[in-house]
């Protein structure tokens, strides 16, 4: 199969090998890869690394197969494995010291399956294997377990109401059609939290429950039955707002990249996050999302949605204009290296097994690691978590910061039917205006080492805040 590619440098679509012959230099910036001998690309030995047709459209693909061909640069070979057409042996690359070693004396070799039954006589893949319909299984090979890690979220029937009601992925995020290419395009409607039904979104409450035409059921009279007195709510709260209240994967929300090490934590029990697969595992008990104010397209205003936090802290260094650029974790850990007396902290990973690790937690570790990077040259090194802080005349200052150290990925995932009484309202005001709620009383975490330090594994102030402060709400607003 012939992968395309997209030329930054021209706008226009040709293929890469095609690329490496026309190109005017082997280092131009757009067709070269940094990782391979004296940064020259070598496209032409591996192939290019594209998502291949069968991922989407044949059931029973193996992701993993495929993975271990990526692994060893066999991107030519990757969907040959991945559909299970044959047995490939040989590899364009093998792991090693510095940049492992490329092996261009030969070429991986196939044994092709024929017989199958993927095949036709005449040696070509059977056309009644491929599916035009995509099943929700074929998205989640490889976007369950990355979603799961950013928002907590696994779309099952026992967890989500439209996947209970048979909707696959593909009834929301539709293909769009305008352009050139048509259904061909394959650009497919991704998340947008300003986002209703449009080309390049996808479809959100409003075009199913709401539009003319829409086909699921309308809720408004349901909710006038249900809050009589408080229909204003629906002008102030996107649907999701109520009606995402459990996420049943652990996700990750802290990052401490603070010693040079990438460390994440989960949403649920900040507990230490060793591979990407931890974060996707079940929660002990679904947790609850924090909430963001957020401006909706049009003239829908702003509303209040659900939303998975990633707060981190990060050296970095202050750029010719004053932007702040994060530090390469290289000259991080070798900052690290040369301090001592850095803090420690005792965390636990989803196992519960105890961990022992180094985090900036003190104005004096934040001293010790920018004088370290001042002696590597790093003179304009800062430190990012609650604040900025630097070294002015050999003490540490702090500044505001210029942008939020937490990140908001809105939810649309896990939706909640009404009957199980999980949403917000659905036993009554006091579900949100209560002390106790975390409706308005979620706790955001301000400095990822202070809390580890201090408050771990329950976030308190003053190392964390209320998520309606954010808001302008300095207390619980009462309900009529």
């Amino acid at each position: 199969m012939e992968c395309l590619s997209l030329d930054r440098a021209t706008g226009t679509q040709s293929n890469l090998v095609e690329a490496e012959r026309i190109v005017s230099s082997p280092r131009n910036p757009h067709f070269q890869s940094r990782v391979t001998p004296d940064g020259h690309s070598r496209f032409r030995a591996s192939g290019v690394l594209e998502g291949d047709c069968l991922m989407c459209h044949l059931n029973g693909y193996r992701l993993d197969r495929r993975n271990a061909q990526v692994a060893s640069r066999n991107y030519r070979w990757a969907p040959t494995a991945g559909a299970g057409l044959g047995e490939v042996a040989g590899r364009v690359w093998s792991p090693g010291e510095g940049k492992g070693v490329w092996e261009f004396s030969s070429r991986p070799a196939v044994t092709y399956s024929w017989k199958n039954g993927m095949f036709t006589g005449d040696g070509r893949l059977s056309g009644r294997l491929i599916r035009t319909k995509v099943t929700s299984g074929s998205c989640l090979q490889c976007h369950g377990t990355m979603q799961a890690l950013r928002t907590g979220t696994q779309y099952r029937a026992g967890d989500d109401v439209h996947a209970k009601a048979g909707l696959r992925c593909v009834d929301c995020h539709t293909l769009a059609e305008a352009g050139p290419g048509g259904r061909l395009g394959h650009r497919i409607g991704g998340a947008s939290a300003s986002g209703d039904y449009r080309q390049t979104g996808m479809k959100t409450c409003v075009a199913c429950h709401l539009a003319q035409g829409g086909r699921a059921p309308n809720p408004v009279q349901t909710h006038v039955d249900m809050l009589p007195n408080a229909t204003f709510h629906l002008r102030l709260l996107s649907c999701t707002a109520c009606h995402v209240t459990g996420l049943p994967a652990l996700g990750a929300y802290l990052l401490d990249l603070s010693t040079g090490r990438n460390f994440r934590y989960t949403s649920q029990g900040a507990e230490a996050i060793i591979s990407q697969l931890d974060a996707a595992k079940t929660a002990r008990e679904p947790w609850t999302p924090w909430l963001a104010i957020v401006g909706m397209k049009g003239s829908q205003g702003e509303r209040y949605m659900p939303v998975a936090l990633h707060t981190a802290q990060w050296f970095g260094e202050k750029g010719t204009q004053g932007q702040i650029i994060p530090l390469n974790s290289r000259v991080v850990s070798e900052a690290f290296r040369l301090c001592s007396g850095i803090t420690a902290v005792e965390v636990r990973d989803v196992s519960g097994k105890r961990l022992r690790r180094h985090t900036v937690a003190t104005e004096a570790d934040i001293a010790k690691m920018l004088r370290a990077m001042n002696r590597l040259g790093r003179t304009k090194a800062v430190f990012v978590a609650d604040k900025v802080y630097e070294l002015k005349g050999g003490k540490v200052a702090s500044a505001e910061l210029p942008f939020g150290n937490t990140i908001s990925l809105p939810i649309w995932h896990n939706v909640q039917g009404v009957a199980k009484k999980r949403t917000y309202g659905a036993k009554g005001c006091t579900d949100c205006h209560d002390e106790k709620s975390p409706f308005f009383t979620k706790m955001k975490v301000k400095s990822v080492g202070r809390f580890l330090k201090e408050d771990y594994p329950t976030p308190k102030a003053p190392n964390a805040s209320p998520q309606m402060l954010d808001w302008g709400y300095e207390e619980v607003p009462s309900h009529e």
